[in-house]
């Protein structure tokens, strides 16, 4: 389809061609036989057959420029308003490599999605038992703390100190407790927020779900 609009498009450019050609001999002839006219004006001479002369030119000039209307029909609108065929090929590629390029990212995030929600509900899962595990301890009769909470013995020590630093031990032990819980409560919300996605997926959160805690 292409290559015959452009050919047709070619013949009425060649049309055009002659055409221009075809005035400026006119022109020629005209300037031509006006100096003669002068001449001949000056002689009383009878100007018939100039004139004749250029009424042929012009009937000539004019069959000429009728065939131009008669080829423009022969090309349908469509044909030259239609994008040409390797054009059409070429964005059809650049489409290919495009859904290509956005399948490979998709894949991409929907990868690194999974493995953040596995990490982000296997922390909070932790969390959630070292809290409970904890809490129990803490509230033991004779509660038991970590070993990192631990105070050592000092010998000769008086009894309120002692006393003083326990209870600073079992401050530090309830301040921990509460740490694991809003680290709980932090990764919760981000493997929430990555199976919200998952569902209704949105590119501006795509950033969001990738900070870290």
């Amino acid at each position: 389809m292409a290559g015959g609009a452009t050919k047709k498009t070619n013949e009425t450019e060649r049309l055009l061609g002659e055409i221009l050609n075809k005035l400026s001999i006119l022109v020629t002839k005209i300037d031509f036989h006006t100096s003669i006219l002068k001449d001949m004006e000056k002689n009383s001479s009878d100007l018939r057959p100039i004139q004749e002369a250029l009424n042929s030119e012009i009937r000539n000039l004019s069959d000429t420029i009728a065939v131009i209307p008669q080829t423009t029909r022969q090309i349908p609108v469509d044909e030259l308003l239609s994008t040409p065929e390797w054009i059409s090929n070429l964005n059809d590629a650049n489409l290919e490599k495009e859904a290509f390029r956005k399948r490979k990212e998709i894949s991409k995030l929907w990868s690194r999605n999974l493995n953040d929600r596995k990490q982000n509900f296997w922390n909070a899962y932790k969390c959630e038992k070292y809290a409970e595990v904890y809490s129990r301890w803490i509230t033991m009769d004779s509660p038991i703390f970590p070993r990192k909470f631990l105070i050592k013995e000092i010998e000769a020590e008086p009894i309120e100190d002692t006393k003083l630093r326990w209870d600073l031990a079992i401050q530090q032990f309830q301040t921990e407790i509460s740490i694991i819980l809003n680290k709980q409560t932090r990764y919760t919300e981000k493997y929430n927020a990555i199976d919200h996605f998952r569902v209704h997926p949105s590119p501006a959160k795509t950033r969001q779900l990738c900070t870290p805690l």
